[in-house]
């Protein structure tokens, strides 16, 4: 009897072993979906599926990635998703998280504080660096320039 239990046993754990999901690496660890599998929602959310790209972003924001995520939610919110344009907006207008994070949108690119995008200029592109964001306005730092300069709100 204790023989058949203790087999019963060990063919349940060699079946659970065998059906568990392979460990994630690297960024996927840190990001865990509703689906469980990050990179199958990136990857749809790439291809322009909305409802992935909304669970993307509802993950970036969660991991206080809040930048990335606008991208995704922008990227709902232009086929027309309601829930997307809500958390979209909300985001903008009050931060993400349990602490607001400020962010700037320049050249059409979500920036928080640090990030920088290159911005095109006659002799090609120059980097921009947003330094600090304020409600009314944003500290940058240009390439090839000494001074930080101030953008204000229009």
């Amino acid at each position: 009897m204790r023989t058949a239990a203790l087999t019963s046993f060990a063919l349940i754990s060699v079946v659970l072993a065998s059906t568990a999901a392979p460990a994630l690496t690297g960024w996927r660890r840190w990001l865990p979906t509703v689906s469980g599998n990050l990179a199958i929602t990136r990857e749809r959310a790439e291809r322009g599926d909305v409802k992935s790209q909304v669970e993307l972003a509802d993950n970036l924001a969660a991991n206080q990635l809040a930048a990335q995520a606008v991208v995704w939610y922008r990227a709902a919110a232009e086929q027309g998703n309601v829930e997307a344009k809500f958390r979209l907006g909300e985001i903008l207008f009050n931060g993400s998280g349990t602490r607001p994070v400020p962010l700037a949108i320049i050249n059409g690119r979500t920036l928080e504080q640090g990030d920088s995008v290159a911005v095109p200029v006659k002799e090609g592109s120059a980097r921009v660096t947003c330094v600090k964001i304020t409600r009314d306005s944003v500290l940058v730092t240009i390439e090839g320039e000494d001074e930080p300069r101030v953008l204000h709100l229009r």
